[in-house]
């Protein structure tokens, strides 16, 4: 297991602040509770620390009993059932993280670790690498040790790009020798890593080579006014490599060495950046694209509250992000952290508590019949309402909504399935759930749940309805305009 992944006597603490982030009112409603936990988790560290494996098991799921979701002792008690050698169950939390998180990459990493050293399947273990790289594109180690797996399993020349990754993103021990080292010479046969082609290989789409191009104008001036440190610009152009996110496909050292450094590119850039107003304008525009305001969405001539300039710059360099757009609508009325805290204390699996239901309007859209077919139905989900052919399997995505209070409304989104010939029983494919907000001059919908599971992530949670075909036009057929 590489020691970079080991912070704290063994539990990497620092990584996992960005896990749960704190809510102070909990804090102090509960502050017994917590200490509780937290001496519990202190006595487990010690019993681990004293190899008493077994007791450290003990504590911690006390810890766990007064806590369920309390991902950081998961997490630890993942790393005491690797000690135990109990390997399933120290996989089975690491996938309670994932699940949770599924962009902290060190949960990834870990397990990779447990299917390359311990069990030692390796094909597990570079799914599990991959998925933590994918998770974060910036992560050296694990660059560094999917290279040594790769070598292990033979693949030499995939090792070498790993390390070729590993120091491009700073490692300066294990994977350097591999690339300036003592053993410098095994890569240097797979690729000229310092050779600048005159023309990019025919794996590199023109689309491709614009996108970059325009993504590398704004990072370039960003980096000339200062806005951005050379290390941060090339941590982005470095992301923009490694990550499918953002290309169709990962750039290849020798395509990335053409758009970063030939001549002809960066002539193109310049005259980019010079056609656009230069360095100074393009940054300029940026900021005051992004000013905090309340402006009009250009989609839909809605009201939105524009991300603040900081806001902005710190989602472009927080993996996946890394262009400069509206990735999310604001909501007017709804901050981020308001609507998290909105979206934690509403009851999803009770829908006795949403509210009344809503009888949709007898001209909704989804209403129209075609052969005898819904097409697009909003009626309430009920499956004796269905017709159609007798010989063919049916879906249907129908949707019930429910008055929350004076402003938002429950949407429930149902996708049936139904095989006629023969007859069998309705199977639900997913559900759902959605807060709406239908009151004048603004539709926003942000999703909430899934099959009861409390969803709270995204950068603005808030959108457009309109921007969702599906709910177009839900609530002019819920009489709710």
């Amino acid at each position: 297991m590489s020691k970079n992944l080991i912070i704290n006597k063994k539990y990497p603490i620092i990584f996992l602040s960005i896990l749960i982030p704190i809510n102070w009112n909990l804090f102090f409603c509960n502050h017994i509770k917590a200490d509780e936990i937290k001496t519990l988790m202190n006595l487990s560290d010690s019993k681990y620390d004293q190899k008493d494996y077994k007791g450290a098991l003990r504590e911690i799921n006390k810890a766990i009993k007064k806590d369920p979701n309390s991902l950081i002792a998961i997490f630890r008690r993942g790393y005491i059932k690797r000690a135990l050698k109990d390997f399933k169950g120290a996989l089975n939390d690491f996938d309670i993280i994932i699940e949770k998180r599924p962009f902290f990459s060190t949960s990834y990493l870990v397990k990779a670790d447990i299917y390359n050293f311990d069990l030692k399947d390796y094909d597990k273990a570079l799914s599990a690498y991959n998925k933590g790289i994918v998770a974060d594109p910036s992560e050296k180690d694990a660059f560094t040790s999917r290279g040594f797996l790769k070598k292990k399993m033979n693949d030499n020349k995939g090792a070498c790009y790993d390390f070729k990754e590993a120091v491009d993103l700073g490692d300066d021990k294990k994977s350097l020798q591999w690339i300036n080292g003592k053993n410098d010479s095994y890569c240097m046969k797979y690729f000229p890593i310092n050779k600048i082609p005159e023309e990019p290989s025919e794996d590199l789409s023109k689309y491709d080579i614009e996108q970059f191009q325009k993504f590398e104008v704004i990072n370039t001036c960003l980096e000339k006014t200062g806005d951005f440190t050379p290390k941060q610009a090339n941590l982005r152009r470095l992301r923009y490599k490694n990550h499918q996110i953002f290309s169709f496909q990962r750039l290849s050292q020798l395509d990335f060495n053409y758009l970063t450094k030939s001549e002809k590119s960066i002539n193109k850039i310049n005259e980019m950046i010079e056609k656009d107003g230069g360095c100074s304008k393009i940054v300029s525009d940026l900021k005051e694209k992004y000013n905090g305001s309340k402006g009009w969405s250009e989609y839909n001539s809605e009201s939105i509250q524009r991300k603040t300039w900081e806001e902005a710059k710190a989602n472009s360099l927080r993996p996946p992000k890394l262009t400069f757009y509206d990735d999310a609508q604001y909501h007017p009325d709804y901050s981020r952290d308001d609507t998290q805290e909105l979206i934690k204390s509403v009851p999803f699996k009770n829908k006795k508590k949403w509210g009344n239901q809503l009888t949709v309007n007898k001209s909704a859209q989804g209403l129209k019949r075609k052969r005898n077919i819904f097409q697009q139905a909003v009626q309430l989900c009920k499956i004796n309402k269905w017709t159609g052919y007798p010989t063919r399997t049916r879906r249907l995505g129908c949707k019930e909504l429910f008055k929350y209070d004076a402003d938002l409304y429950f949407l429930k989104y149902r996708h049936i399935k139904e095989q006629i010939n023969p007859e069998k029983e309705p199977i639900e494919e997913f559900d759902f759930t959605f807060l709406v907000d239908c009151t004048k001059d603004k539709e926003y919908m942000t999703y909430v749940s899934h099959k009861g599971k409390t969803w709270t992530g995204g950068y603005g949670l808030w959108e457009p309805i309109e921007s969702n075909n599906r709910f177009k036009n839900l609530c002019r057929d819920f009489n709710l305009q």
